[in-house]
C-alpha cells in the first residue's frame, strides 16, 4: 500500500485503536446511546489524537477509521465532530480568525459547528434563505438551520447566510463566524434519532444576531464555493467513518464464525457471502485512501471524494445489514445492530448518494475524471 501504511499513519492507527478500546467500550459508554450528556470527558481524552486529525489527510482518515471500527457513534462524536467546520477557518480564515478560532480548536479548547442545512432544503446548498443584512460595522443574521451537528455545544458556529438577493443564487452567499452566547442565537437539541445517538444534532435559530464584519469568513458572496471546497474534503471523512463501520461489522461476523457459533457460514452461500463482503470492504478502503492521497497532495478531487463517500457509505449499510441478518437474534440485540443504525446516516449527510452521483457524472462528462485518476 506504500504511502497508505507509512510510519506516521501506522502510529496514528495504533494510537487511535488503543484510545478506542480504552475510552469507547465498556458499560459506562452505554449512557451516551440514550442521547444524554455530551461526552466531554472522552473528547478531552482524545486530545493526543488531535495532531493526527489536523496534521494530514492520511492520518486523519486512519484515526477516524479506527475509532469507528470500535464504536462509530461515540467515536465520531468525541473525536472527529468537535473539529467539524473548523477546516473552513484553516482554508479561508485570516490570521486573526485562525489565531482566535482555529488554534483553539486544534488544541482541543473549542468545539466548532457548521450551520448550512435549513428546514426547506438540505442537498441544495444554494437555496439557503437565512439572511445577513449589513448594518454599519455589523451583519444582522435572521433564519433557521436544521440538523446542525454540535449546535448547542459549539463555542463558535460557521453560518452560511444570504448577503445578496440580486446576484445569482450561488454568488449571494457568505460565511460568518458566530460566537456562542451571541444575542439572538439559540440552539435546541433534536432527539429520537435512529443512529449516531451520542452526536448532538440541533435546530439553530438566528433572530437578529449581530455579527461583526470582521467575522466574515472568506470572501463576501463566495460562501457557496467555500462550502463546496470544504465538502470535497469532508466527504473523505465520511468515507473513513463508513469504512470503519463496515470493518467493525465485518469483524463481528468473522469473530462469530471463527468462534464456532455460526458453523453454517463455513459452507456454500456463507463462504460466498464472506468473500463478497470482504472484497467490497477492501475496495471501499482502497478508494477512500486514494481520495485521501489525492487531497494530501493538494486540492481534493471532488469526483474522487464523492466516489469514496458514495461507495464506502453504501458498503457500510450493506455489510452491517448482512451481519445483523446472519447473526439473527443476537444481531438485533448486540453490538451489530448499533453498527447498522450508525451506518444509515452515512449515505445521507455531507451530500446524499444522489448528489454524489451528480458530482461524479458531471466530472466524467466534462473530462475531469478518467480511469487514470483512480
Amino acid at each position: 500500500m506504500g504511502r497508505w501504511n507509512g510510519p506516521e499513519i501506522l502510529r496514528a492507527r495504533e494510537e487511535a485503536r488503543a484510545f478506542a478500546l480504552r475510552e469507547l467500550t465498556g458499560p459506562g459508554t452505554e449512557a451516551y446511546e440514550d442521547e444524554g450528556a455530551y461526552p466531554e470527558e472522552i473528547r478531552r481524552a482524545a486530545r493526543p489524537l488531535l495532531h493526527y486529525l489536523t496534521g494530514s489527510v492520511m492520518t486523519r482518515v486512519a484515526v477516524i477509521e479506527e475509532v469507528c471500527k470500535v464504536n462509530p457513534g461515540l467515536g465520531l462524536t468525541a473525536v472527529e465532530q468537535p473539529l467539524f467546520g473548523s477546516e473552513l477557518v484553516a482554508m479561508f480564515g485570516n490570521e486573526r480568525q485562525k489565531r482566535e478560532y482555529l488554534d483553539r480548536s486544534v488544541r482541543g479548547e473549542a468545539i466548532s459547528a457548521l450551520a448550512v442545512t435549513e428546514p426547506g432544503g438540505g442537498s441544495d446548498v444554494a437555496s439557503v434563505r437565512t439572511e445577513a443584512r449589513k448594518e454599519g460595522g455589523f451583519y444582522v443574521l435572521n433564519g433557521r438551520k436544521m440538523f446542525i451537528t454540535n449546535g448547542s455545544v459549539a463555542d463558535y458556529l460557521i453560518v452560511l447566510a444570504r448577503t445578496s438577493v440580486e446576484e445569482k443564487r450561488h454568488r449571494g452567499l457568505t460565511l460568518f463566524i458566530v460566537d456562542r452566547g451571541t444575542a439572538g442565537l439559540e440552539a435546541t437539541r433534536l432527539r429520537g434519532k435512529m443512529g449516531v445517538r451520542p452526536s448532538v444534532t440541533t435546530e439553530v435559530v438566528l433572530d437578529g444576531c449581530r455579527v461583526p464584519e470582521e467575522n466574515v469568513l472568506g470572501q463576501v458572496g463566495m460562501g457557496f464555493y467555500h462550502v463546496m471546497e470544504f465538502f470535497n474534503r469532508s466527504r473523505i471523512n465520511v468515507a473513513a467513518m463508513s469504512l470503519g463501520i463496515a470493518e467493525g461489522a465485518m469483524d463481528i461476523l468473522v469473530g462469530e464464525v471463527r468462534g464456532g457459533r455460526l458453523e453454517h457460514m463455513r459452507k456454500g452461500h456463507g463462504m460466498s457471502l464472506l468473500s463478497s463482503l470482504f472484497t467490497r470492504v477492501s475496495l471501499a478502503r482502497a478508494i477512500t485512501y486514494r481520495a485521501a492521497e489525492e487531497a494530501q497532495d493538494g486540492r481534493a478531487n471532488p469526483a474522487l471524494s464523492s466516489m469514496a463517500k458514495k461507495f464506502a457509505s453504501e458498503v457500510a449499510v450493506q455489510v452491517s445489514s448482512e451481519v445483523v441478518r446472519y447473526l439473527g437474534q443476537s444481531g438485533i440485540s448486540g453490538r451489530a445492530e448499533r453498527f447498522l443504525r450508525d451506518a444509515r446516516i452515512m449515505p445521507i449527510w455531507e451530500g446524499t448518494s444522489e448528489i454524489e452521483d451528480l458530482v461524479i457524472a458531471r466530472e466524467v462528462l466534462r473530462g475531469g475524471l478518467d480511469f487514470d485518476a483512480i
